[in-house]
């Protein structure tokens, strides 16, 4: 007999298929979603955003990476028994992306959270880092050396611009641009909170807010 693999909530302790990257009772957002390059929401109400499944997460992300394709049809997944109730828009210019039921034609936003995002992740040159602020907030390692997230193999590459996540560089004052080891800031921050991207990335994908001020991100 198949035994289909569950994980238990954080919060709620309730039992969730593996394929849930949010909580089905209360809603929380797994821990291990922070690991993932990639992660697609939706927004119920103005104040919460939910993950989608992995399942579905991959099938709209597999269509937001071609250019041509500005509507899909979600199938995958939880979709995979409600199939061809909801389609998902992409407006890439206006970075806007909405869910609609093809029923009822409500709309929800949707958001798309990853480590590649340079609108949110804002790549700061290493030059422009004085010495006081030379430390990751997170991992409290030199913003001139690598992630010890990476290092201590917490976080998922998935970036091709990315060396290999055991790595160290000591020293080296630059890490490629769209490293997940460079020099970020989040927009809505004062100079001086810096971050590795990894570390940052896998921050606002728990919670959408800087992880030094606590102000909210907004997308």
């Amino acid at each position: 007999m198949n035994i289909t693999p569950k994980w238990s909530c954080e919060s709620c302790t309730f039992l969730n298929n593996d394929n849930e990257l949010a909580c089905t009772m209360c809603f929380r957002t797994r821990s291990i979603a922070r690991e993932l390059p990639i992660q697609w929401e939706w927004q119920p109400n103005t104040e919460q955003w939910i993950p989608y499944d992995k399942a579905a997460s991959t099938e709209i992300e597999t269509a937001f990476q071609n250019p041509q394709q500005n509507k899909m049809t979600l199938t995958q997944g939880y979709f995979a028994t409600h199939p061809g109730e909801s389609e998902v828009l992409f407006d890439r210019a206006a970075r806007s992306f909405v869910q609609v039921n093809t029923g009822s034609g409500r709309r929800r936003a949707v958001r798309r959270l990853a480590n590649d995002d340079n609108s949110v992740l804002i790549r700061v040159p290493r030059a422009t880092i004085g010495t006081d602020h030379n430390i990751c907030a997170i991992c409290q390692n030199r913003l001139d050396e690598t992630s010890l997230l990476l290092d201590s193999g917490e976080a998922s590459s998935g970036n091709s611009g990315d060396s290999s996540p055991n790595e160290k560089s000591p020293g080296s004052h630059q890490h490629q641009e769209g490293s997940l080891h460079e020099s970020v800031r989040l927009p809505q921050c004062a100079p001086g909170h810096y971050f590795h991207r990894v570390c940052v990335a896998q921050a606002i994908k728990l919670k959408d807010q800087c992880p030094m001020c606590g102000k909210k991100i907004v997308y």
